[in-house]
């Protein structure tokens, strides 16, 4: 079956070699475009799971194109190449009868000139979750980014970690150089934000900081960050940011530092009293229930 798929990719003229990534998935590049092949399972209108063979080739839209014409393309593309727009890849999956006659070359240049047209840029197939999972630190990344912070040192560590653990791309490469912070700002934030949108990492302010504070919470739990560190760093989502949302934990760092240094503070009024001896596990349990707070308002509001 691999030497099916192999044989038939091999008619076409890559930018580079056929790479297998999988027992049964290649991957091979056009014009920085990533062409993933891979048999996949399809429940058939009989209710039967079938094999098929699938190419999908992922793409991401530039923030600066608020519109793109998908029914543009997808009238573009009809009769002249079996790829099947969607959100964000093209696609194809056919039987393995039908891919064994299959000469792609044109199906593919069509492609990708039509890709071209419309500005549709070269994306990945990871999952955010799996890159979380192998990445933690991309939470911290996203929230940083997401609530206005300096793109420093901790992003270009980041991009590092992202490289080692197999996540690359050029835009992360260049990223991942110390010459990278030299940039000017406008262009640096341009770059990371082509590289969430190449990973699929982009989310929204409330989800951003719902992983946040799982990760902060969870660096606490490992004792890698002290009580004073993570509630320091959501202090810092508001100065960047002024959102209101955030103003919470500022006010509770504040309360936190005047009690390390004078042991009292005026910040934080609610109750219980803020003393020296209970301000940690308080700052620990208020987040904790924040966060619950947080995702049952989502899910109620799904």
């Amino acid at each position: 079956m691999r030497e099916l798929m192999q044989t038939v990719l091999m008619r076409y003229e890559w930018d580079g070699p056929i790479n297998q990534t999988g027992r049964l998935q290649l991957e091979c590049r056009k014009d920085h475009f990533l062409f993933r092949t891979e048999v996949l399972q399809q429940m058939n209108p009989k209710g039967r799971n079938v094999s098929l063979i699938f190419i999908s080739v992922p793409f991401y839209v530039p923030v600066e194109i608020e519109n793109v014409y998908g029914d543009d393309i997808i009238a573009y593309l009809k009769g002249k190449s079996l790829f099947v727009i969607e959100p964000d890849m093209a696609c194809l999956g056919m039987s393995f009868e039908m891919f064994r006659k299959l000469d792609l070359r044109e199906d593919i240049d069509q492609l990708i000139y039509v890709m071209k047209r419309f500005s549709l840029r070269p994306g990945t197939l990871f999952k955010a979750q799996d890159i979380t999972l192998k990445v933690p630190e991309t939470l911290e990344i996203q929230a940083l980014f997401v609530f206005g912070q300096k793109i420093d040192q901790r992003f270009l560590n980041w991009a590092n970690l992202m490289l080692d653990a197999g996540f690359v791309s050029e835009n992360m490469k260049i990223m991942a150089e110390q010459a990278s912070l030299t940039l000017p700002k406008k262009e640096l934030k341009k770059r990371v934000e082509v590289i969430f949108l190449e990973f699929n990492l982009y989310f929204s302010k409330e989800t951003a900081l719902n992983n946040y504070l799982i990760f902060l919470i969870l660096e606490e739990q490992e004792e890698r960050r002290s009580v004073g560190e993570i509630i320091q760093c959501l202090a810092s989502l508001y100065q960047s940011s002024r959102l209101p949302l955030l103003q919470e934990y500022d006010l509770l760092y504040k309360a936190k530092r005047t009690l390390d240094e004078t042991g009292e503070q005026k910040f934080w009024t609610a109750d219980p009293l803020l003393t020296v001896d209970n301000v940690d596990t308080y700052i620990l349990t208020y987040l904790t229930r924040r966060l619950a707070d947080l995702i049952a308002s989502r899910e109620k509001d799904q």
